[in-house]
C-alpha cells in the first residue's frame, strides 16, 4: 500500500536560529525540517499532538529564553540535535570534519539567545515535490499530520518571530 501525502495549503516548522544559521552558512541555504500543517479545524479530525505542533513546540523556547533558563530541557535538546545533525551530515560527506567541530562548538557554546524560536512559513504550492510523511512510528501518535523535508531552500519559505 502506497503512503500518499495529503494536500495542505501551509506547512509550519519551529526551528532555532542557530539552527537556521547551520543551514544557511553550512548547507547551501538548504534546512532540514520537521513540518505540520496548521491545527486540524473539523470536528471528528484529531489534533496534533504538542510535541509535533510547530507553534505549541514554539513557546516553551520562547519562555525559556526570556527567563534565562540556562538548563532549560527544550534548548539543551536542541543542542543535541543540531550536533547529532553534524554528524550526520559529516557521516554522509556533506561537511567536512573541520565544519563538523565548528558546528559542534558553536552549538556547545552558544548563549540561550541563539535559540530564539523562529516559526518557518511554508506553502504547500511550493514545496509539495520536496515533501515526505514522516516514518510511521516516528511521529508524536498514529494520527499525527507530521513531514520532513530535507533540503528545503530558503527561497521556499518566509520566517516569523512571534511575540507575546
Amino acid at each position: 500500500m502506497a503512503t500518499t501525502v495529503r494536500r495542505r495549503l501551509t506547512l509550519f516548522s519551529t526551528v532555532t536560529t542557530l539552527a537556521y544559521w547551520v543551514g544557511e552558512r553550512f548547507h547551501g541555504h538548504r534546512h532540514y525540517v520537521w513540518a505540520a500543517a496548521a491545527p486540524a479545524t473539523g470536528r471528528f479530525v484529531p489534533e496534533n499532538l504538542p510535541s509535533s505542533d510547530p507553534v505549541r513546540i514554539y513557546w516553551p523556547y520562547h519562555r525559556d529564553i526570556a527567563a534565562g533558563d540556562e538548563h532549560s530541557a527544550v534548548i539543551e535538546a536542541n543542542r543535541r540535535r543540531i550536533v547529532r545533525g553534524a554528524r550526520e551530515q559529516c557521516d554522509q560527506g556533506a561537511v567536512d570534519e573541520a565544519t563538523t567541530h565548528l558546528i559542534e562548538a558553536t552549538a556547545s557554546r552558544a548563549p540561550l539567545a541563539d535559540f530564539r524560536p523562529l516559526l518557518l512559513v511554508i506553502p504547500w504550492s511550493v514545496v509539495r515535490g520536496m515533501v515526505r510523511p514522516i516514518e510511521p512510528g516516528s511521529g508524536a501518535s498514529a494520527t499525527s499530520d507530521e513531514y520532513v523535508i530535507y533540503q528545503l531552500p530558503r527561497t521556499c519559505f518566509d520566517v516569523l518571530e512571534l511575540i507575546r
